[in-house]
């Protein structure tokens, strides 16, 4: 068995509250528990693309970068998992604080003394750490990384390895959530001849897979996604779990046949927007005003060139007022 000597990074603010937005339960797990998902990082986790054959990952280095206002609670389980847990307090009104220069002078620190670590881990979304990994792709070590929410896509293209909220919830927390959290979007590089878009306006047809590709959202015709936000709209009432079974049931019932991970997808993208289900706002306005916000921010954020009247193509779109 070979020995993979690696370094694991936790931005604790950032993933913590990250899981919170999909359970407080699962933030509660991984800030409590870091013994078991550290034992699925050494025992179940598959190495990243390119490391030697038969390697078995050896935690050198662990650290975690935690502000001790918010979160002193849990520095106790930390520092039991041997974690050396470095104080990030806030240093500015706003609550900012030096987690990303903290963390990367570290990384940094690692890569050039010895021993010469194989895997550098990190636990966060943050694109600022982009420069970081490319950085320890140049010098030839292998990068994996949680980012809980949609990570920036020159985020993800610089990782070896990407750990897939959703597995790592379930395998490494023990959690089974109702609605899977996917890191990376599993519809990528769609045929532009989908037969799912045949009949769409060009231009229309050209924004879908826009958003999609910058976003992963389901690149449907504009009467399939007002009829899956409707779907999800009446079914809310039922509660989390089933959610997407139960909007699928309806969708079927109609006429529609949507991908059960393109429902889960809408669901927890909503989530991730700020939507909060069973609170008097479930309808088809509700719904798609708060997603499309979200798409275009997401949109923005990956700097894609929009037009004037981009926002309002989008929201359209969901709200198959487009069609």
């Amino acid at each position: 068995m070979v020995a993979m000597k690696s370094a694991l990074f936790v931005d604790f603010d950032n993933v913590y509250s990250g899981l919170r937005e999909l359970d407080p339960a699962v933030a509660d797990q991984f800030a409590r528990q870091p013994t078991r998902w550290v034992d699925w990082l050494l025992h179940s986790l598959p190495p990243p693309e390119h490391a030697l054959s038969g390697a078995r990952r050896r935690l050198l280095a662990r650290r975690c970068y935690l502000n001790p206002q918010a979160y002193q609670r849990y520095r106790t389980a930390f520092n039991q998992t041997g974690f050396d847990v470095i104080d990030c307090p806030p240093l500015t009104s706003e609550g900012k604080t030096a987690t990303d220069i903290h963390l990367v002078l570290d990384v940094v620190d690692l890569m050039r003394n010895e021993p010469a670590f194989d895997e550098f881990i990190l636990f966060s979304a943050d694109a600022d750490f982009t420069p970081v990994l490319r950085k320890l792709r140049r010098a030839d070590r292998r990068t994996t990384v949680l980012a809980i929410g949609f990570p920036a896509a020159a985020y993800r293209a610089s990782a070896d390895l990407l750990i897939d909220p959703a597995v790592f919830v379930r395998e490494a927390l023990g959690i089974e959530l109702p609605v899977p959290a996917p890191a990376i979007p599993a519809l990528t590089n769609l045929p532009p001849d989908d037969e799912r878009l045949a009949g769409v306006e060009p231009p229309l047809r050209a924004l879908i897979l826009q958003v999609h590709q910058h976003t992963g959202a389901p690149p449907l015709a504009p009467a399939a996604f007002r009829a899956l936000l409707e779907a999800v709209a009446e079914t809310a009432s039922g509660g989390a779990e089933g959610h997407a079974a139960r909007a699928q049931d309806r969708l079927r019932a109609n006429g529609f046949d949507i991908a059960a991970s393109e429902i889960e997808w809408t669901l927890q993208n909503l989530l991730q927007a700020g939507h909060f289900f069973q609170d008097g706002q479930d309808d088809l306005r509700a719904l798609s005003y708060k997603l499309a916000g979200y798409l275009v921010n997401l949109c923005r954020r990956e700097q894609l060139q929009t037009e004037e009247g981009f926002a309002g193509a989008v929201h359209r779109w969901l709200s198959g007022k487009a069609a």
